[in-house]
């Protein structure tokens, strides 16, 4: 019943004007007018690799990929995965996202079992920034890298 609705909705918009028939092809031109969506057969979420953010970016560059000794980059790349998976959610991986880069924060500078707390004020510049990094994907560029990845990964 979905392939079938998918081909009726694609078939319509055949009927309505060419223009409209292109949001149902891979790539697809605007996810809200193709709702009934399937990965793409060839495709496969790709690695990022340093620096993270969306491809060509220029934003990727702007941002230090660690803070101090806590290395982002494994955060980033899931992200980036996440956001090229079919059909995933945005939500999800936004997250996610802000939960990898605490745990980096907390892997590279862990809570003391007992007696002074030495590394608070590097764990805090380092959830600050993490922060930053977390509250930027959730904005506008965040939903237009998310759209722009998501629009290979499935078809109509």
């Amino acid at each position: 019943m979905r392939v079938v609705s998918a081909w009726l909705f694609c078939a319509g918009s055949l009927l309505a004007g060419e223009a409209l028939a292109q949001q149902c092809e891979h790539p697809i031109a605007d996810l809200l007018k193709c709702k009934e969506r399937t990965k793409w057969g060839p495709h496969t979420p790709k690695v990022s690799a340093p620096p993270c953010g969306p491809e060509g970016s220029r934003i990727a560059f702007l941002f230090p990929q660690s803070c101090g000794r806590a290395d982002y980059k494994p955060a980033c790349s899931a992200h980036d995965i996440c956001y090229d998976t079919c059909n995933s959610s945005k939500g999800t991986c936004d997250m996610t996202f802000r939960t990898q880069l605490e745990a980096s924060c907390v892997m590279a500078y862990p809570y003391p079992t007992s007696g002074v707390d030495e590394e608070w004020d590097r764990r805090g510049t380092c959830f600050s920034r993490g922060d930053k990094y977390a509250k930027a994907v959730t904005g506008s560029d965040g939903q237009t890298a998310y759209d722009d990845a998501q629009k290979v990964t499935v078809q109509g």
